[in-house]
């Protein structure tokens, strides 16, 4: 079960800054991943935390902020108005990923459910300084089987084949023509005796 995200009560009077910070951090060298990624143990470097302006329809203007080593962001100097909060990374699954945001008079509040609706919101109307954002989990990356087979078929000796579509398409076709009268004789044996006769009979046509 995703945990809910904690708020801490406050005001910001010198404007409205949006300060936030990912919690439940797993220690270095406890999460682990087959995917080949560069920056290995710098896992801020893989989350987007972005803020869009939900007045500035239909373009919805975007704001990005930068995780820092301290696993915190921030958006500083925010107007007055609707703003949504998404939160994604690479290797962690969060409580929450997004959020809607409401500022009016330097004073920021913050709504789990992103449809907002307050008949259903139980979080309506906390006022933060912080927003927690909790890890609830890390995200396990499998190799695809689909994958392997595909760099095996690659580095055989028939690889010039399939690095070419046109001579992939005709390989294949050649190959089900080939197998298909052996396949038929164990779908449906009669047919395939009649094929025969038929081949047969073509033949004895040809030599006359």
């Amino acid at each position: 079960m995703f945990g809910k995200a904690r708020m801490h009560r406050g005001s910001l009077a010198l404007g409205a800054v949006l300060n936030g910070r990912i919690t439940h951090v797993p220690e270095e060298g406890a999460v682990e991943s087959s995917m080949p990624i560069l920056n290995v143990n710098n896992y801020q470097s893989r989350i987007t935390v972005n803020l869009y302006d939900l007045q500035s329809r239909p373009t919805y203007y975007k704001q990005v902020a930068l995780v820092d080593e301290n696993w915190t962001f921030k958006f500083p100097e925010l107007s007055d108005g609707d703003y949504e909060l998404i939160v994604q990374s690479v290797d962690f699954v969060f409580n929450e990923e997004r959020y809607r945001i409401y500022v009016i008079n330097d004073n920021i509040k913050v709504y789990e459910d992103p449809l907002w609706d307050e008949h259903r919101n139980s979080t309506i109307g906390k006022s933060i300084d912080i927003l927690d954002i909790e890890i609830t989990e890390t995200k396990q990356y499998f190799e695809h089987a689909l994958g392997s087979i595909h760099e095996m078929l690659l580095n055989s000796p028939l690889g010039f084949i399939f690095e070419n579509r046109a001579y992939t398409i005709m390989f294949v076709l050649t190959l089900v023509l080939a197998l298909f009268p052996y396949v038929l004789g164990f779908i449906n044996p009669e047919l395939a005796a009649e094929m025969r006769e038929i081949q047969r009979g073509n033949t004895k046509v040809l030599e006359k």
